[in-house]
């Protein structure tokens, strides 16, 4: 058998990848919301990124191990 993950949130994670730096974690607006009550966590460097196949821009972040003061 083959599978295969196809839509928006694919692409959107797939390309990503791309805009990430080397050993660092980007995620997008909608990921870093779902994810701001764990207090472990924080993200900085907030930007718009073009993806493509998308018309919109996407704000992205990079994940930290502690929240931005």
């Amino acid at each position: 058998m083959d599978y295969s993950v196809i839509g928006t949130n694919v692409n959107i994670a797939a390309r990503l990848c791309g805009h990430a730096e080397r050993m660092s974690i980007v995620v997008s607006e909608v990921v870093r919301n779902a994810a701001a009550g764990d207090p472990r966590l924080g993200f900085h460097s907030g930007r718009k990124v073009t993806i493509r196949g998308l018309k919109e821009q996407v704000m992205v972040y990079t994940l930290t191990d502690r929240p931005a003061l």
